[in-house]
Parts: C-alpha cells; sequence; structure tokens
C-alpha cells in the first residue's frame, strides 16, 4: 500500500519539533544539574547567560542526543516514535556512519542557518537541504522503499571548479580581512541591501525586535534561495558557491553582532555620518543583546555566528573535493 506523501511530510515536521523540545529539556536539566543558576526565565537572560557558560556540555549533549538514536535506530527519538527512519536514497540500504555524522552535525545546522529554508523545502518536497547534500531520504518504517524522481546522483566535480570556487573564496576573505574595494562592494550590495530590506519589510508587520532582528535574516534569505535551487538542481559548483555567499554573510552578521558592545560599526557611521547617541541606539545587535540582557557575551556571540559561517563555507568545500574525487 502506498503511503501517503503528505502524511509523512507532516510526521516529519512533527518529528522535529519532538526532538527540537526533548533535546531543550534534557539540556536544562543538565545544565541546572551542574550550574543551579540556570534558570528559564523570560526576557530569556538567565537561559541565554547559561548557555554562554555552558556551551561545551550542550555541544556534546547533542551529538549524544542525535548520534546515539541515529546509530541504534536509523532515526532520531521524534522520528522513532512516529515510525520514520533515515535511509540512502539510492538503495533504501542504512546510511554509513560517516554519512550520519555529516548528516546531523553538519548539514543539518546549515538546513537551520538559511532561514530554516532547507527544513521548509523537506516539508513540501520530502527532501530536506540536508537530504539532499548527503545523499539520505525519510521513510516510513511500514511502508515500501520507493527511490525517489528527485534524488538524481550528484555529478562529478572538475579540479578546476574546486580551485576556482577556493581561489575565489580565499580572495573575498583577503578582502574582508583588509576591509578591501570587493568587501566594500559586496557589503554594499550583498549585504547591506537585503539587510536593510529586511527590516522595512517585516518591521511594517511585527513588533519593533522582530523587525530589527530582520536585519540579519535579509541577509541570509537570498544565499539560502539559491542554495535549495542549486541543490534540487544538482549543480554543486554553484551550490558551493551559494553556501559562500551564506558563509560570508555569516561572517559580517557576526562581525556585527561582536561589536554590540562598542559599536564602533553603527550604519550611520559606516555611511559617513557623525556618530550620535540616536546612531549608537540604532545598532541592531545592541538592541538585540540588551533587551535578552546578556550584551556582555556580545563577543562570544558574534565567535558562535562566524563559526557557523566557517561551517558552511567547509561543507561547501568538501562537497567539491568528494565529487572532484570521485572523477578522479
Amino acid at each position: 500500500m502506498k503511503e501517503a506523501l503528505g502524511s509523512r511530510h507532516w510526521r516529519r515536521a512533527a518529528a522535529f519539533g519532538i526532538d527540537t523540545l526533548g533535546f531543550a529539556l534534557m539540556a536544562w536539566v543538565v545544565c541546572r544539574s551542574i550550574d543551579h543558576s540556570v534558570k528559564v526565565a523570560f526576557p530569556p537572560h538567565q537561559a541565554a547567560k547559561a548557555a554562554a557558560r555552558m556551551v561545551p556540555t550542550l555541544l556534546l549533549l547533542y551529538a549524544a542526543w542525535v548520534a546515539v538514536p541515529m546509530a541504534v535506530w536509523q532515526a532520531s527519538i521524534g522520528k522513532k516514535l512516529l515510525g520514520l527512519r533515515v535511509v540512502r536514497a539510492r538503495d533504501g540500504q542504512p546510511l554509513e556512519l560517516p554519512v550520519m555524522i555529516i548528516r546531523e552535525l553538519a548539514a543539518k545546522w546549515v538546513s537551520l542557518i538559511m532561514n530554516g529554508a532547507g527544513l521548509i523545502d523537506g516539508l513540501i518536497t520530502g527532501i530536506a537541504f540536508h537530504d539532499r547534500l548527503v545523499g539520505s531520504q525519510v521513510i516510513s518504517v511500514d511502508a515500501p522503499f520507493e527511490a525517489s524522481d528527485d534524488q538524481p546522483r550528484w555529478p562529478a566535480v572538475r579540479w578546476s571548479g574546486v580551485i576556482t570556487v577556493a581561489v575565489v573564496t580565499l580572495f573575498i576573505y583577503w578582502s574582508v580581512r583588509t576591509n578591501g574595494f570587493v568587501y566594500r562592494a559586496l557589503w554594499s550590495g550583498a549585504f547591506y541591501v537585503p539587510h536593510e530590506a529586511g527590516h522595512l519589510v517585516v518591521g511594517m508587520v511585527f513588533p519593533h525586535l522582530i523587525g530589527v532582528a530582520a536585519g540579519a535574516w535579509g541577509q541570509l534569505l537570498f544565499p539560502s534561495i539559491a542554495a535549495v535551487v542549486f541543490a534540487r538542481r544538482r549543480w554543486p559548483v554553484q551550490l558551493a558557491g551559494a553556501l559562500v555567499w551564506l558563509a560570508f554573510s555569516l561572517f559580517d552578521i557576526g562581525q556585527y553582532a561582536g561589536d554590540a558592545w562598542y559599536r564602533e560599526l553603527a550604519l550611520p557611521v559606516a555611511a559617513g555620518d557623525d556618530l550620535t547617541e540616536d546612531h549608537l541606539e540604532s545598532h541592531d545587535w545592541w538592541q538585540l543583546l540588551t533587551a535578552a540582557g546578556v550584551l556582555r557575551y556580545a563577543q562570544p556571540v558574534g565567535e558562535a555566528i562566524s563559526s557557523l559561517g566557517w561551517l558552511t563555507a567547509g561543507l561547501g568545500a568538501g562537497l567539491l573535493l568528494a565529487l572532484a574525487r570521485r572523477r578522479a
């Protein structure tokens, strides 16, 4: 009996919710047992302060939360409860351990970073962004495996494509570090315009702080859409380029967040205007972190966001290297 596709999509979404809430509860219990100052409060300043102190513990908990069930059941706890499992898209066999680790600890994070676009793609089509990257598929345990027509094999990549993406990435990174012309051009076009558009569009509908946070959302939106489109079409070099674009957007956001304490990157100052108190108070991340009561952790927050950028760029590079080795 053929499974209803929509039913599996919604069960997958529900499984993600179960996994997220379950991890949050487990993390709170463990962190609370280690440090009794951990509290759940709103505004969430206590939780945010605890998270800043407990980052290594949280990372280990997350790795155990997803890796152990996947290794035992080929499914997260949420998927297991709802009768789902993760298999290889080409033949329905269990995922190899290295592929499973990459899927859960790297590719899935990129799906989240992309404004959740990678996860939404899975809800719409049944194949999430991280599934497309590693060649996996979520199926029901009680339904026969059917290879998806939307999972063609990734093509091999010439080394010239890998070198081109690497050179362009390093050149942009050098320009960022030296505040060169290329970075200023990217900041004006690829970062500043979508950033301000996010404020404008979202700020007209939602409350103040959501509109403030929408600047970062705007910066991530277009590279996220591009990455999903290229992943669907199995265009690896273009996908790597979109992930590099996404990575540099995260670098820029991380730099802005890390500046919240000093507020030297207020946008009117970058435009050459005089610095005033209004300009300082318009700093996005100063407003967000002050509201959360974690302004003192601005630099670690910025570094964490930049680290997500390195993860994203590394995933794109790893994909190209793997496909280039296949061609070799």
